[in-house]
């Protein structure tokens, strides 16, 4: 039997439990700080970042499972890593480093390190050694403000500030969430509430260089969805839209996915069963943004039932349940895009990778308890 149990540890480990006080902000914020500007990508094969309990450590190693570097640490939370993933000394934070896909660490400034925790809202995401983008770096006054951290010298650059949601956060979630980055990294997209009273929001383009501020209409079918994904292209968005409820009584939910540029909305749901709650980040587009991913719980249960379940469906419709369907006790911990047409996934036993057009599976020789991103 698969240890189930593990699963639950790790998601307390990946959630994230507290909001981030101001006062530990304001001495790290320059009044004119230099922007930091990201580093050009090295093109080299994925990079797989996996976890390992007792003792804590992280390994990178690649696909054949030849292993580049282990390095005690733990993961700082739900991070979406590019070039650099960011490791902590202790399980609280304030001691940090940067490792990339070479092996090579770096580490990071004292002040940045206590601007990127486990209290951090948000997914924030890391460019490379120097560069990290904070969706929700929250103000005394209740307000979000995505952010730049230099993470060699602890200097913040704001982007966007928007008042806090308040009483209505638990429903609208985040005043800003951070969704993505574009493929060239010059462009992030956030969710942004505009309206928290009415649960209105919109997707929000900040262009790196310029911090010029472009607001795109956020389609009605996803306006109360906290969980989207957005194309690399900042085009389509994907979320869970409510759907009735099954011949059980259990709410259902299907995947939609939309168009920011002509409002166009598709349920792409098909065969697919319903699932919901996986870890961050639960929904995916490939990289040609022509497939969507999703993973969670099977019927949104939690706290029992037969584990978790993969789908996938090209961005026209037509879902389906990937891998392992059928089995009682699946419990996926972990997926990613190598590349437009093949997925990476992990459960307890095994690590495979899928292609989404054929069907066909591989098992890979590489194995660890937790895939926590790849660096591509």
């Amino acid at each position: 039997m698969r240890k189930s149990h593990l699963i639950l540890v790790m998601l307390g480990l990946f959630s994230i439990s507290a909001c981030q006080a101001a006062s530990g902000r304001s001495a790290a914020v320059s009044p004119t700080p230099p922007a930091a500007s990201p580093s050009p990508q090295v093109r080299h094969d994925p990079v797989l970042v996996g976890y390992t309990l007792n003792p804590a450590t992280i390994t990178l190693f690649r696909l054949d499972g030849s292993v580049i570097t282990t390095m005690a640490g733990y993961p700082v939370g739900d991070e979406q890593a590019i070039g650099a993933y960011l490791v902590m000394t202790t399980e609280t934070g304030g001691k940090e480093f940067t490792v990339d896909a070479l092996g090579l660490t770096q580490p990071v400034a004292p002040a940045a390190a206590k601007l990127l925790t486990p209290a951090t809202p948000g997914y924030p995401i890391i460019i490379d050694h120097t560069t990290a983008i904070v969706g929700c770096a929250l103000q005394s006054d209740g307000s979000c403000t995505a952010e730049v951290v230099n993470m060699a010298t602890g200097q913040v650059r704001p982007l966007l500030n928007v008042p806090g949601t308040g009483a209505a956060s638990m429903q609208i979630g985040l005043s800003l969430s951070l969704l993505g980055i574009s493929s060239d990294l010059e462009t992030i997209w956030l969710r942004r509430v505009t309206n928290a009273s009415a649960g209105q929001a919109d997707i929000t383009a900040i262009d790196l260089r310029t911090d010029a501020v472009k607001a795109l209409p956020l389609p009605a079918t996803l306006m109360q969805s906290q969980n989207l994904a957005i194309s690399r292209d900042g085009t389509m968005v994907a979320g869970q839209e409510e759907a009735g409820t099954d011949p059980n009584r259990i709410m259902v939910q299907h995947l939609h996915v939309a168009s920011l540029l002509t409002a166009k909305d598709i349920d792409v749901q098909g065969s697919a069963p319903y699932v919901a709650g996986g870890r961050p980040p639960e929904i995916l587009f490939s990289p040609d943004g022509g497939s969507v991913a999703w993973w969670g719980s099977l019927n949104g249960a939690f706290n029992s039932g037969p584990g978790e379940r993969l789908n996938v469906a090209s961005t026209g419709g037509g879902g389906k349940s990937s891998w392992l369907d059928g089995t009682t006790d699946l419990h996926v911990t972990g997926i990613s895009w190598l590349d437009d047409t093949n997925l990476l996934a992990q459960d307890e036993a095994e690590m495979v990778t899928i292609n989404v057009n054929t069907g066909a599976i591989a098992r890979l020789k590489a194995h660890i308890p937790y895939l926590l991103a790849v660096l591509a």
